[in-house]
């Protein structure tokens, strides 16, 4: 489950928290925290901490955007984490933050809830 924290504009109207289908958490997180804001956050299973999932951090006047969401590999079918509904809303709004343009906070009627993870179809056969 990925819980937000604050009012981010690239969550925005998204749900407190939601299911998301592949998370890895990144338990020992290096480098500095300056101009860092943490925007959400994950429960590991194994030691039933919570840790960052998604930030964000200022670098002069540029934004960087970072997320623990699944990862796709050399040579594997599309997973689970790639068409997660949540991942590729949340992927379409950093972007536009990032860009500098106005994130549009309208949520798609399938986004998941605390209870629910939902998969999309990818449609590239």
């Amino acid at each position: 489950m990925i819980t937000q924290i604050g009012n981010h504009p690239i969550h925005r109207g998204m749900p407190k928290a939601w299911r998301a289908a592949d998370v890895e958490i990144y338990r020992y997180g290096r480098g500095t925290t300056e101009n860092l804001e943490v925007i959400s956050y994950a429960r590991d299973p194994k030691t039933k901490l919570n840790f960052p999932m998604e930030w964000t951090v200022k670098f002069g006047r540029g934004k960087v955007y970072s997320s623990t969401y699944g990862h796709l590999w050399k040579n594997q079918e599309w997973p689970p984490g790639m068409r997660c509904a949540a991942f590729q809303q949340s992927m379409v709004r950093a972007l536009q933050w990032l860009s500098g343009n106005v994130v549009d906070n309208h949520i798609e009627a399938d986004f998941p809830t605390s209870k629910s993870v939902v998969l999309r179809v990818m449609g590239l056969d």
